[in-house]
């Protein structure tokens, strides 16, 4: 868990964050509430919240967000039908059966003990999917999200696999689509047939 929340990180911490995000594959909860992100940093962060496969809760709460930074994190947490979640192969071993074995060859010698070992670089993002499916929460609550922005998210939630629970409470959202939103979150990509706006 990393909570960030009521520190003025700003945009340019949101940068900061999100190159953090491209190189952990173990944080699961990020709490960005009140941070002052504005557009520019949650334009800078939904990419790599998108293309993060660790984060499972997001809170960008209180940060003044609307409908075009909604919009990019529909895009984030969106997974298109029958792509799955898992990573790829990406970061997994190198050997045979995908383990890190090198198969048959010269021993190497080994390292020296005062050498810590090296941290592998993660994946270059375009060789990553571009969209989160492992992501359960988004909290927006307190921003300034209208209508426009939740019926983003409400397209992105249909075709996932997983449920997303988006919070919109503080919003100016139409009633009909955050109950829509709702319904996704409980069913997954399988309330498609939700009525549509």
């Amino acid at each position: 868990m990393l909570n960030l929340a009521r520190n003025h990180l700003g945009p340019d911490g949101a940068r900061v964050v999100a190159k953090a995000l491209a190189r952990t594959d173990s944080l699961a909860v990020l709490n960005l509430e009140r941070c002052k992100l504005r557009s520019d940093g949650v334009q800078a962060l939904a990419p790599a919240v998108g293309r993060n496969r660790s984060v499972v809760s997001l809170s960008l709460a209180r940060n003044n967000l609307g409908d075009r930074d909604a919009a990019a994190l529909a895009k984030a947490v969106k997974v298109s039908r029958g792509e799955g979640v898992e990573g790829g192969g990406a970061r997994g071993g190198d050997g045979p059966d995908g383990a890190g074995g090198r198969g048959p060859g010269p021993a190497l010698p080994p390292r020296a003990p005062s050498r810590p070992p090296a941290c592998p670089e993660p994946p270059p993002a375009s060789s990553r999917p571009q969209e989160n499916g492992t992501l359960g929460q988004l909290d927006l609550t307190g921003n300034a999200v209208g209508t426009e922005g939740a019926r983003a998210l409400e397209a992105a939630l249909r075709g996932r696999p997983a449920p997303l629970e988006v919070r919109l409470g503080g919003n100016k959202v139409d009633p009909a689509v955050e109950g829509r939103l709702g319904k996704l979150a409980r069913g997954g990509g399988s309330a498609r047939k939700a009525a549509k706006v």
